[in-house]
């Protein structure tokens, strides 16, 4: 039976209920006052991480961005077709950083070159697939990072959440452990490089993630008290942390993706859900 799924007015998913269990955090769901992230799932576009002095350069252009892009500064517009496709698209104009208050470091405003970011949910019979298309609007060649940061239910006790990873899933690291590494600086999570397949377990409940377009993952919970923990997907790096006083663009291409004008870019990743 396909999963039901749910999306907040802003076109956050914020339910994903599969044989009667609820497995996302409904962090971004208005009426949500309860423990944990704010958010149930945000895109992180054009960087993934921290931005240093929320200075990005490409060529002779400087662009104010903050940790993890503009895009979760936007809503989505939903669009219902067979499968549920929601939108943004950004003119290049200046828009308000919502995570900026009086006295704040952020930036009041932030600004990025001309797209449209598609995301795709198609439930299937094990859990459902997600999609991240973006275009470039702009006049020119677009480096990029891209992620994708969903926040699901802990479903058990915090002590018995473990998580699988490797080939064979021969690696594993409990919950515990992935809070305790989300207090800790610099990365302040669980980085787990070229890794693209994941499975969490707690008691009767699992979820696995794959991707072939993400290569990288990171996992974070902050506290034991916040019963959920996010899962995030990184392509083509995982954050990059500068020592300069601005991050450059296409510097180390290595740690970036490019879209010529015009031309589309996807990402995917299933999500396999299990109920005993």
């Amino acid at each position: 039976m396909k999963p039901k799924i749910d999306f907040s007015s802003s076109g956050q998913l914020v339910s994903l209920i599969h044989e009667g269990v609820e497995f996302f955090h409904p962090g971004g769901a208005s009426n949500y006052n309860g423990p944990g992230w704010s958010n149930s799932e945000i895109v992180c576009f054009p960087v993934f991480g921290p931005v240093l002095n929320n200075l990005v350069q490409v060529g002779e252009s400087e662009f104010v961005l903050d940790q993890h892009g503009i895009s979760r500064h936007m809503p989505f517009k939903i669009e219902r077709t067979e499968e549920i496709v929601l939108y943004q698209e950004y003119s290049g104009k200046n828009i308000p950083n919502s995570k900026w208050k009086e006295g704040s470091h952020r930036p009041e405003t932030l600004n990025w070159m001309s797209y449209r970011l598609e995301k795709k949910f198609e439930p299937v019979d094990d859990g459902l697939i997600v999609s991240l298309t973006v275009e470039n609007k702009s006049e020119r060649v677009m480096p990029f990072m891209i992620g994708w940061h969903p926040a699901f239910k802990v479903n058990g006790p915090v002590e018995e959440g473990i998580f699988y990873y490797g080939k064979n899933d021969g690696n594993s690291i409990t919950l515990l452990e992935v809070i305790k590494a989300s207090n800790m600086p610099p990365n302040e999570a669980y980085l787990l490089p070229d890794t693209s397949m994941i499975k969490y377990v707690n008691e009767k409940i699992g979820i696995t993630f794959s991707s072939e377009d993400f290569k990288h993952a990171m996992l974070w919970s902050p506290s034991e008290k916040s019963e959920m923990f996010c899962k995030e997907f990184s392509a083509p790096t995982l954050p990059i942390l500068p020592v300069r006083k601005k991050q450059y663009f296409g510097d180390d291409i290595t740690n970036f993706e490019l879209l010529n004008q015009g031309s589309k870019n996807t990402h995917a990743v299933h999500i396999g859900l299990m109920v005993e």
